[in-house]
């Protein structure tokens, strides 16, 4: 059976002896010939992975891929298996001229479910558990919001006991009670809730209720960001990009800033486009790339990532331009 479905979109650019050229008269886009499908991976399976990444890639004079990299990562080892397919996928070249060129492109990769693994009775307490915390953060009759979380919590709905967990342990909602909100986000840890692992690892390193325990408390955290915990990827780039309680690394710290900017968070895409503009060599798609990212950023109103991009978009040719708006898109449509 099928778990996926392809759709591949060209950008506007297209190189010619190494160098950047625009799309336009006499430029023919590159077209497949043959496909390695990707594998549905056990582990999105397991954790009911539905997503779209978007991969880049340079196709070359030859039909070959090259320059692969994936723009808008999902994890579970998702990304790794759409970019072992894709590397070994051939193509018809792109021409200019009636002469071979490189073309530069992006292709989205989609994985669904269909069939035997979609749980009806599971979505059906997602959908009134996502109604319920609606109603309480709009205040609409946020009495019966709280029972219904409550109930859901009873039914064992990891996103329910986490949040109710959460609500005793910090007195909003309900009344303080820090054993029982323990006791409910460890049950939703022991569920592979992401947020609640993170939770756990947060307070394993903080010595807060557990004996404090840095290296656990951090395999914690990688395990929640693999189980797609927005704010675990988020930290996880910052401790490699500044080397706080691991070793420093950059790739690593771009690694998790793309999950977490792919995640709709605007200071994971604040700090990847930052992290694309002062790496070294920085290339012309690396640099329109950060621009797309600080774009998103701005629009949900972080003034750094404004002025940055501001700043960095000053020279920008009309081509340019209308390069990162289509990628601006491309990307908002993953951001969740």
């Amino acid at each position: 059976m099928r778990w996926w479905s392809l759709g591949i979109a060209l950008s506007a650019w297209a190189a010619q002896h190494g160098e950047i050229i625009r799309m336009g008269p006499g430029v023919t886009p590159p077209q497949i010939v043959s496909k390695v499908e990707p594998t549905y991976t056990q582990e999105a399976k397991q954790a009911g992975v539905q997503a779209t990444l978007l991969l880049y890639l340079v196709v070359n004079e030859s039909g070959q891929p090259t320059d692969l990299e994936v723009i808008s990562p999902v994890g579970f080892g998702l990304d790794e298996s759409a970019l072992r397919a894709v590397s070994q996928w051939r193509f018809k070249p792109g021409k200019k001229d009636d002469r071979p060129v490189a073309v530069a492109a992006t292709i989205e990769v989609n994985f669904r479910f269909r069939g035997t693994y979609f749980d009806a009775k599971a979505e059906q307490l997602r959908t009134s558990f996502n109604a319920a915390l609606f109603n309480l953060q709009k205040k609409i009759k946020p009495e019966e919001a709280v029972k219904q979380l409550e109930s859901l919590a009873a039914k064992k709905l990891p996103e329910a006991m986490f949040t109710v967990g959460t609500f005793h342990a910090t007195g909003t909602w309900l009344p303080k009670d820090e054993a029982r909100g323990a006791e409910l986000i460890q049950a939703a840890a022991a569920k592979n809730y992401g947020p609640a692992i993170y939770e756990m690892g947060r307070r394993v390193i903080a010595g807060q209720g557990f004996p404090a325990d840095e290296s656990k408390g951090l395999a914690m955290i990688m395990e929640a960001a693999q189980l797609g915990s927005r704010v675990a990827r988020h930290e996880l780039g910052v401790r490699y990009q500044t080397g706080q309680g691991v070793t420093q690394d950059a790739e690593r710290a771009r690694r998790y800033f793309r999950l977490c900017a792919t995640d709709g968070l605007s200071q994971c895409q604040y700090q990847l486009a930052v992290l694309l503009l002062e790496g070294q060599p920085r290339s012309e798609h690396s640099f329109l790339q950060a621009l797309a990212w600080l774009d998103l950023a701005a629009d949900q109103g972080l003034a750094p990532a404004r002025e940055r991009g501001n700043l960095e978009r000053a020279n920008l040719t009309p081509d340019q331009v209308t390069w990162v708006a289509r990628l601006k898109e491309q990307l908002k449509q993953r951001a969740k």
